[in-house]
């Protein structure tokens, strides 16, 4: 699946796989709050190029982003926060 937003002047694209679809579902994640925290992050305009641990603090999740340029890719959704990223991944709290 694959959303384009606006944000300013500048376009994004979310991508989400089916296969972290299932990981969303599985981990009782709620999926409709899943493009507002991405979203939310993008807004803060601080992208960073490569992978990022994004914490959504007041749901209770993570999720782990592949930002290339504009593009920015959900790899996997986490169902708790304060998860120890791997090397060189960034992490950003909302």
């Amino acid at each position: 699946m694959t959303k384009k937003i606006q944000v300013g002047k500048k376009w994004h694209r979310i991508i989400l796989t089916m296969h972290v679809l299932e990981r969303i579902r599985q981990r009782g994640i709620n999926p409709s709050s899943i493009l507002p925290a991405i979203i939310k992050y993008i807004k803060i305009g601080e992208l960073t190029r490569g992978n990022v641990m994004l914490e959504v603090t007041k749901e209770n999740f993570s999720l782990v982003l592949d930002v290339r340029k504009n593009n920015v890719k959900l790899v996997t959704a986490i169902n708790k926060i304060n998860c120890i990223a791997k090397k060189g991944t960034e992490k950003v709290a909302i």
